[in-house]
């Protein structure tokens, strides 16, 4: 429940006119006030909850010198569907969670509307995070339209990523992915390395076939990916299924398991 709440006009100026780092004070000043002004008495003592706001697919766990890290879709600015930031809990244990200040807010050219969810690692003393920048192509999407089940012509996503050296402010370095032409709904990247190679497989609408893909891309170096270089690592015959979000693909006793 969200008893303070920033009025629209305020977020889209945010959204258009400020820096990365403003818009997250904005984020992280709004949901504190509304912590401030809502009652305690059903608020989760265990399960992890956002102080104020909506709270969507949880994403990007990792662990990072000793820390866990557990990111999740976040409208900080309304109880509902709104523009994706990263809410952000750590751990030391997975049971007592801590908060922390919103990871990412929505703003940039390739991630204006959203910042979908996506996947993390830690390497070279870092946390990478790999997501989807969302951006609505039509006026009518950006009012608050509705889409049909399917349309990927409102929007584009791409794969973008974020780094931190200290595991709580977050660096955006733009865009790594971009969807092979044919392809839509491209979003929910899912990041490891194996065989020293680092891989990534994304969810994605095949317009033609009109069915959902899973498409995978590798590369040696974590920051450089080249799209033109992909493969389809699944897909379904199923006419009902549209696309495939949130992949997950890691081996398990010596077996690869895709979920």
């Amino acid at each position: 429940m969200t008893l303070a709440s920033t009025p629209k006009s305020d977020i889209e100026e945010v959204q258009q006119d400020t820096s990365h780092t403003e818009r997250l004070e904005l984020a992280n000043h709004t949901v504190m006030k509304a912590w401030s002004l809502l009652s305690k008495r059903w608020y989760p003592d265990y399960h992890m909850a956002p102080f104020s706001g909506w709270m969507g697919v949880p994403g990007g766990l990792c662990h990072h010198n000793g820390v866990y890290h557990v990111f999740y879709q976040h409208n900080p600015f309304r109880e509902n569907w709104g523009p994706m930031h990263w809410g952000h809990f750590t751990s030391e244990d997975l049971v007592y969670w801590n908060h922390q200040p919103i990871a990412l807010a929505p703003g940039e050219s390739f991630d204006h509307d959203g910042c979908f969810s996506g996947s993390s690692v830690s390497y070279d003393n870092k946390i990478y995070i790999f997501y989807t920048g969302h951006t609505w192509c039509t006026e009518t999407k950006k009012g608050g339209g509705s889409a049909s089940v399917g349309d990927g012509t409102s929007f584009y996503q791409q794969q973008c990523v974020a780094v931190s050296s200290d595991g709580v402010n977050f660096e955006k370095l733009g865009v790594v992915v971009r969807p092979p032409p044919g392809y839509v709904h491209f979003r929910d990247p899912k990041v490891w390395q194996q065989d020293g190679r680092w891989w990534m497989v994304c969810g994605a609408r095949d317009v033609t076939k009109d069915l959902g893909q899973l498409l995978l891309f590798t590369t040696k170096d974590l920051l450089c990916w080249d799209d033109t270089n992909w493969q389809v690592l699944g897909m379904t015959e199923d006419k009902n299924v549209f696309m495939w979000e949130c992949p997950d693909f890691f081996q398990l006793d010596q077996r690869d398991v895709f979920v």
